[in-house]
């Protein structure tokens, strides 16, 4: 269990930092408007260092999402299972839409998707710190 929490508080802390770098993206990188769809993968990793950070960011919440399932799921926690279930897919659904993000050309949907799948990821894993508190069971 001790690895689990260690493993929600990480990934909380991660998507805090990983808030920030997508606020420094949203109001400080300007994307040009003449980029084709899928170019702005390239431009941004040439051209700056926040978009290549939010996504290695990005990734290594992914990991830490499929982490905290294996942990809980060896905990034999169902609620603290489910929890980070419902995070991970929060997680990859803001994920997918940084990916739409870069390769569709910034639309302001892909932004919304990863705003509204950051928000609930933190609280599914928030859910999850609560759910497995030692004296909750």
């Amino acid at each position: 269990m001790g690895r689990f929490r260690v493993t929600l508080i990480l990934l909380l802390t991660v998507l805090v930092v990983q808030f920030v770098a997508g606020m420094i993206v949203n109001l400080y990188v300007a994307f040009p408007g003449s980029l084709p769809a899928g170019s702005a993968w390239a431009w941004s990793f040439a051209h700056t260092g926040v978009v290549p950070l939010h996504v290695a960011l990005g990734t290594v919440i992914l990991v830490l999402s499929l982490a905290a399932i294996e942990f809980a799921l060896w905990a034999e926690h169902r609620a603290g299972a489910l929890s980070v279930g419902v995070g991970f897919v929060c997680v990859a659904v803001a994920y997918l839409g940084g990916m739409w993000f870069l390769t569709y050309g910034q639309s302001d949907l892909s932004s919304l998707v990863m705003a509204l799948g950051f928000i609930a990821a933190c609280v599914s894993y928030t859910i999850g710190l609560l759910v497995t508190r030692p004296d909750s069971r």
